[in-house]
């Protein structure tokens, strides 16, 4: 069951994104052929856009320390977040916004930054195996770790909403390619370089992507199904013919550690990558979102989820390294008087237990 403190910052997106939302991504009409593009902060203000990375930082420190009550906190609060956002999305796209620029920004905070929140962590175990009445064997297999196991129905949710993104792909850039975009006006993308958005090369590139997607959706409609029926089922259960042997469990923490490091390694180039590309855009194409400053409600609310969101999680990690901490100095007192004691043969034996109680 999770912690207060780690549901609060999904609560408080849902309080906030329960609204009706007008604005959206055009071009000024003042004067009529100005070239400047009004966004629309309530996707991707820098309210909202400091909630993404404080929320994605959060995470990857969760991920780096094993903390998974915190986790499963961002990752509740990062499927409201990009539910609100996608809602938004479509429904600023029917009101005739600026389409293939908005939903290739909000693409990047959803999938860029939220996506790699929701990728599974595996660990290797040692396992005797049954076969037959022959004597058992040792083998090795990978699972997934128990945050995976206990957030699959998180997992599940997500994908589902991301396959829906994808899905909603061609819609974007076959009937809704030309929506809101002025012809004299240059307006560039960015993926590793800029690009004119309306430029056939682009535009041929991401129709294809955008029908890769719907082969893609139709691959995570499957995963996402499986993984809500297992956390709906909540067989996470090993086999009953295996056996983990006694002694693998501090080399298993320590591969897992590394693997933490490897896995948030991963996440920082991905989101950083993404978060740069976003901005790039926006800056790129000098977005006016003037109106929509951090003091602004619109922008202050999410801020501060995704401050809270990782202030608790910060304050989580330093504790559980000093715990961490104290345990291998008690372990090292310990390995110390045991030598003591045996090297003081003959003599009177020290009791470790009188001289240093490693309770306090």
């Amino acid at each position: 069951m999770p912690t207060f403190p780690s549901t609060l910052p999904g609560i408080l997106c849902l309080l906030f994104y329960i609204r009706a939302t007008s604005a959206h991504t055009v071009f000024s009409n003042d004067p009529p052929d100005s070239c400047v593009i009004i966004g629309d902060p309530d996707l991707y203000g820098i309210g909202v856009r400091l909630s993404y990375y404080l929320s994605f930082s959060a995470a990857v420190l969760a991920t780096i320390f094993g903390l998974t009550d915190e986790l499963s906190g961002t990752r509740r609060g990062m499927i409201i977040i990009t539910t609100a956002a996608l809602i938004d999305t479509i429904f600023s796209n029917i009101r005739g916004s600026f389409a293939i620029l908005e939903w290739y920004i909000v693409g990047l905070e959803t999938l860029g930054l939220a996506g790699p929140v929701f990728w599974p962590s595996f660990v290797k175990r040692k396992v005797k195996r049954k076969d037959g009445d022959e004597e058992r064997k040792e083998g090795v297999e990978y699972d997934f770790d128990d945050s995976t196991k206990a957030d699959a129905g998180l997992f599940g949710m997500f994908g589902t909403i991301e396959v829906i993104n994808l899905c909603l792909a061609p819609w974007i850039y076959f009937s809704l390619h030309d929506q809101g975009y002025k012809k004299s006006c240059k307006v560039t993308t960015f993926f590793f370089a800029s690009f004119d958005i309306g430029a056939r090369g682009w535009t041929i590139y991401m129709r294809i992507q955008a029908i890769i997607n719907i082969v893609g959706g139709i691959f995570w409609i499957l995963v996402c199904g499986w993984l809500l029926y297992y956390a709906i089922r909540a067989s996470w259960k090993q086999k009953e013919s295996e056996e983990v042997e006694e002694g693998d469990e501090k080399a298993s923490s320590t591969s897992q550690w590394l693997d933490r490091i490897g896995k948030a390694f991963v996440m920082i180039i991905f989101g950083a990558i993404s978060a740069y590309f976003a901005e790039r855009v926006i800056h790129d194409n000098s977005i006016s979102m003037d109106d929509a400053t951090l003091a602004s409600g619109s922008q202050l609310i999410p801020f501060l989820v995704g401050l809270f969101n990782f202030v608790v999680i910060v304050g989580k990690c330093i504790i559980t390294a000093h715990s961490s901490h104290s345990s291998k100095s008690i372990s090292l007192l310990r390995d110390m008087y045991v030598v003591a004691n045996n090297s003081n043969r003959g003599g009177n034996q020290v009791d470790f237990e009188e001289i240093f109680d490693p309770r306090i």
